[in-house]
């Protein structure tokens, strides 16, 4: 079956032949994966509010992705080059619109799953200005 992948890497990283090239890489078990795999870029800064995130139709067209790989039975990946703060904003905003959870629950459920992410005060306004808006739907 094939993949979803929510790939926030730098520019130069997410382009799709880099990509492969990292799992032909990888040995002869990997490179099924190779033309399989769905990509939705971002090319966000780390540590920093990314643009546009704020806007509803941004955060429905992340949620879109994810959902229409999850009813599929799809594998998503979340990735970003330090799997910090890029990859915690995608997923903080899928787990709150999907299961309508605060930014503090959010951001503890993913504290869990990954004790190691880096969330700036910045981030976390941003997660709680999110929050407000998604109450406000």
């Amino acid at each position: 079956s094939h993949g979803e992948v929510i790939n926030i890497f730098d520019k130069y990283e997410c382009q799709a032949e880099n990509v492969q090239a990292f799992f032909k890489k990888k040995g002869p078990q990997y490179t099924k994966f190779v033309g399989q795999i769905t990509y939705l870029n971002f090319s966000w800064d780390d540590l920093q509010v990314p643009p546009h995130i704020e806007t509803r139709s941004m955060r429905q067209y992340i949620f879109d992705f994810i959902e229409e790989g999850v009813k599929e039975y799809k594998s998503i990946m979340i990735v970003s080059s330090r799997n910090q703060c890029r990859s915690i904003i995608v997923a903080q905003i899928y787990l709150m619109m999907k299961y309508r959870w605060n930014a503090v629950r959010t951001l503890e459920y993913l504290c869990v799953k990954k004790p190691n992410i880096s969330i700036t005060s910045d981030i976390v306004k941003l997660f709680m200005r999110i929050e407000q808006d998604i109450k406000k739907q």
